[in-house]
């Protein structure tokens, strides 16, 4: 408490300033904003000539209107009684005696602008100097009264739970040993929020620990009633969409994307664009990383409101989520109308003994998601109301057959056994998205004449597949049409006139030798991806595609020449020509003109638009070519990216035009089979930035790597014959992946590195590091190089992932789960700590295909799992340029494959800031949250780093 009351005095309240000061107080309800305000008021009132607090303004405006709460704020005030006919005149009364008064006013829980309107309406009403704080759920109110400054409440840390719980349930600052554990469930349960710590502490007072047990147990059950009133509050004063928004997200969407649930919501006309930011504003819902979340006492009145509805036959609520309810509800034909979403998610294949006609009294069901069951007695009824089908795994060959959902608009069955959607031309005018992904067999789109509002078709990994039917071509509203791995499409229609296709994917369609004509006006049409087809040549039509950006024909091995409308493509910036063995090989002067003229068109026009990103993949063939301008060469853009063309079956050297490429800044040779004696001189490339050679055949770097004082990153992912990793250039700033290296053994010496301020290692599944070094010896040799540089910059990060299942012994604090917490004796804060490293075991229990998973964008890097430590110092969230410390890695490309340890490295300024120097803080707060699932840390371990001990 006392760090937050020293913040908000220095930061927010200010003091010092002489001006009338408007501050709000924003958080959920039972989150301490009403505490922490009153704890304002008792620290700073005899500094002012008169204070107030209005205790539940909400509550008491409702009750007993405005007018009370004036002749209150008065009465104390000017410590005499006063009587206000109607809140007009009291507010005009408030201006005329309180405007000369210096006053500090509390106004405590406001729900309406004109709350506040009537009490506190402008800085003209107040004295200079005066101070109004106001506390409430809704951040929104106080933007819209234009207060000074908003201070966001959050809960407590595990030791202020802790003390606070103890307090309650046995009076003193910490609770009896045999009581512990039972104390860190109910803090579990609470999730930092003090009303919560509160409600139970004082239940729980003078009882034994057996009813401790049980009212835990009754707490996983049943929520407390008491709490759950206080935050039904703020659901209660929603509107219907909005509530109806918060049921869905607490029932179903909690962790999803945000942008994902948004297209959901707007399914069923529930207007998310403004819902959210309400929901948000209120103190709902938080919104991270672009993922809806709640506090998990929000989440459980949300399930509890729901539940009320029908507390006996779950048949009866508007929403199912509970895998056991679904079974009991469908497999006993208990539904009901008043089901409106349903959605289960299992992690394995269950068979379901549901009967066929289990959905039959499902009539209002308008969102569905289910993965995972299998439906032995077939299906006979699907409501026709849906507005969402999502279901992974379908079962059945075919979809029932009276199914007319007309409202449908999305209709998801990726990995499912369908062989046909429907029969002849069916009238869905609302469906937009179809996505069959991955059905190994479905033979033939269906007929879309009436579907002509489609906007995605995604059949990609559609193995079976032969044909699509002709109307595919007439789709006028078609955006993205996916086809990649459709390894068995052989024709496809003649022709194609999309307006508003901007995305078409035959990536790996091995069998399909001609693309259709572009006709009409395909102008939005930007990203074309035509790689490892057996096209032979592409259609004149092509020179058609004005917004053509991004064209992909890479190993188009039966290419043979590019049409003399390739150099008319305005608007091309990516093109990918690597593996087209064929492209260039005609001796005829018709087809080597074409090509002429095709690619030094390009070079020239971005020779005139510098600042246009022009990235060229070619045959090496063609770019050793006398008669062809050198690309490199050519291009005056720091930012050229430049590949060479992959064959899988010779190892390969670089035959680059090497001596112009000074300003390449990133160089792509990932899966070239390169060797150790492939590769060229890398003095070649003094602006080199970033490296990647995953997924090569080289046993050791290249000496001449030394030599690229500016490269930072290095990626060496799935290089399974490296064996040695040294001569890495000695940069102050470095991040090395080297996942998947299986025959890595020997590391760089780190002692080599001067001016050290970012050094991140990745070595997942590197088993071979801790036969040979010990991976825990690796990491404290590094970190000894590190801290010897005596770190003081707060840019100075460290970072190591790998192999290991215990916390190495050099942690002083080492302890099981997922946190821990440091006190901090008196005089802590003069003992010259540098920092902290901390470290974390964790495994990840189940591997899923990547379709299953939920993908987060960061920079280049795509994240299917996130490890992040929460840091907290004496309850306030440390964090440096708005994130915390965070490891994330990708299913996509590397499997973790048993337990690892990530290890960092934070420095004392990065995080802490000023608060370091205060003697006040007693307590450092560690946290490990996962996010992807099957992701658990075991262990985690401290050790501050002191100028006189570094390691």
């Amino acid at each position: 408490m006392d760090s937050r009351i020293d913040d908000l005095l220095s930061n927010y309240i200010c003091p010092q300033l002489g001006r009338v000061r408007f501050i709000g107080i924003h958080g959920m309800r039972g989150i301490g904003k009403t505490t922490l305000a009153r704890a304002i008021h008792d620290e700073i009132c005899q500094d002012f000539d008169r204070s107030c607090i209005l205790y539940n303004v909400r509550e008491k405006s409702e009750k007993d209107g405005l007018v009370s709460l004036q002749e209150k704020l008065l009465s104390r005030i000017l410590r005499t009684k006063v009587d206000i006919e109607d809140e007009y005149a009291g507010a005009t009364m408030i201006e005329r005696r309180l405007c000369k008064l210096k006053v500090l006013v509390v106004i405590d829980d406001v729900d309406h602008i004109n709350q506040l309107d009537k009490l506190a309406g402008s800085r003209d009403w107040f004295g200079p100097g005066s101070r109004i704080i106001v506390t409430t759920p809704d951040i929104h109110l106080l933007r819209e009264h234009d207060v000074d400054a908003t201070y966001k409440a959050t809960g407590l840390t595990r030791g202020e739970a802790i003390q606070l719980l103890s307090l309650k349930a046995f009076k003193k600052s910490f609770p009896p040993e045999d009581y512990l554990d039972l104390c860190h469930h109910i803090i579990r349960y609470a999730q930092g929020l003090p009303l919560a710590l509160v409600v139970l502490g004082s239940f729980l007072f003078g009882r034994r620990p057996n009813e401790w047990e049980s009212t835990i147990e009754r707490l996983n059950n049943t929520p407390n009633r008491q709490v759950m009133d206080v935050l039904q509050i703020s659901f209660d004063g929603l509107e219907e969409k909005d509530k109806q928004i918060f049921l869905h997200i607490a029932c179903l969407y909690k962790g999803k994307d945000r942008d994902r649930v948004t297209q959901i919501l707007g399914y069923c006309k529930l207007e998310p664009g403004i819902g959210l930011r309400v929901l948000e504003e209120k103190s709902l819902i938080t919104i991270f990383n672009n993922k809806l979340s709640m506090h998990d006492l929000l989440q459980e009145m949300g399930l509890e409101i729901v539940r009320r509805q029908s507390p006996e036959e779950p048949g009866k609520r508007s929403r199912l989520w509970s895998p056991e309810d679904i079974h009991n509800v469908l497999k006993k034909n208990k539904g009901t109308d008043k089901i409106r979403a349903m959605v289960m998610d299992l992690p394995e294949l269950e068979v379901a003994h549901w009967k066929p006609e289990a959905f039959s009294n499902l009539s209002q069901l308008s969102l569905l998601h289910i993965r995972n069951v299998d439906l032995p007695e077939g299906l006979t009824f699907l409501s026709n109301s849906l507005r969402l089908l999502d279901w992974s795994g379908y079962p059945l060959r075919s979809l029932p057959q009276n199914f007319e959902p007309d409202q449908l608009i999305e209709l998801n069955l990726c990995h499912s056994n369908i062989e046909h959607l429907w029969k002849g031309a069916k009238n869905f005018d609302k469906l937009k998205f179809i996505k069959l992904c991955h059905s190994q067999k479905i033979v033939q789109t269906p007929d879309l004449t009436g579907v002509q509002n489609l906007e995605t078709l995604d059949l990609e990994g559609c193995k079976t597949l032969v044909k699509l039917h002709q109307s595919l071509g007439q789709l006028k509203r078609l955006i993205v049409l996916n086809l990649k791995d459709c390894e068995n499409l052989e024709n496809l229609p003649s022709m194609i006139e999309m307006e508003s296709l901007e995305t078409l994917i035959l990536s790996n369609c091995s069998k399909v030798k001609k693309i259709p004509e572009f006709a009409g006006n395909m102008k939005r049409l930007s990203k074309l991806y035509l790689g490892e087809t057996a096209i032979e040549k592409l259609p004149v039509s092509i020179g058609c595609l004005s917004g053509l950006a991004s064209l992909n024909l890479s190993n188009c091995k039966n290419l043979v020449c590019l049409p003399s409308t390739f150099s008319i493509l305005e608007s091309l910036e990516n093109v990918n020509l690597s593996g087209c063995l064929k492209l260039g090989e005609q001796d005829s002067a018709r087809e080597n003109g074409a090509i002429r003229t095709a690619v030094n068109h390009l070079i020239k026009r971005g020779c005139e638009d510098v600042g246009k990103y022009l990235s060229w993949s070619l045959p090496s063939r063609l770019v050793q070519r006398a008669d062809i301008e050198p690309i490199s060469m050519k291009l005056p853009v720091s930012d050229l990216c430049y590949s060479t063309e992959q064959n899988a079956n010779t190892s390969m050297s670089i035959r680059l035009p090497l001596s112009h490429l000074c300003n390449l800044t990133d160089l792509n040779l990932s899966n070239c089979n390169l060797s150790d004696t492939a590769f060229a001189n890398f003095a070649c490339f003094p602006s080199l930035v970033a490296l990647n050679l995953s997924g090569n055949n080289f046993v050791k770097l290249p000496p001449s790597i030394r030599s690229c004082f500016k490269l930072q990153n290095i990626n060496l992912e799935n290089c399974k014959t490296l064996q040695e990793l040294s001569g890495l250039p000695s940069n102050s700033k470095l991040d090395v992946r080297a996942d998947g290296c299986s025959s890595l053994e020997m590391l760089f010496d780190v002692s080599n590195f001067n001016r050290l301020e970012k050094l991140y290692f990745n070595f997942i599944n590197c088993f071979k590091l801790n036969d040979n070094q010990g991976c825990s010896n690796i990491a404290f040799e590094m970190l000894r190089t590190f801290s010897n540089q005596r770190i003081s910059s707060a840019t100075e990060t460290f970072q190591i992932v790998i192999p290991g299942s215990r916390i190495p012994e050099w942690f002083a604090c080492r302890i099981f789960g997922s946190s821990l917490i440091v006190g901090l004796v008196p005089g802590w804060n003069k003992s010259r700590i540098l920092g902290f490293v901390l470290c974390a075991v964790f495994v990840l229990h189940e591997h899923r295909h990547v379709d299953e998973l939920d993908i987060c964008q960061f920079k280049t890097f795509k994240a299917t799992h996130h490890l992040v430590c929460c840091l907290n110092l004496n309850g306030r969230e440390l964090e440096v340029y708005g994130k915390q410390p965070a490891f994330r890695f990708s299913e996509q490309f590397c499997q973790v494959e048993s337990d690892h340890l990530w290890i960092f490295y934070v420095s004392r300024d990065k995080y802490c800031g000023p608060d370091w120097c205060h003697n006040s803080c007693s307590q450092l707060d560690f946290l490990f949250e996962t996010r992807g699932p099957g992701l658990e840390v075991k262990e985690c371990g401290l050790r501050l780093i002191y100028e006189q001990d570094v390691i």
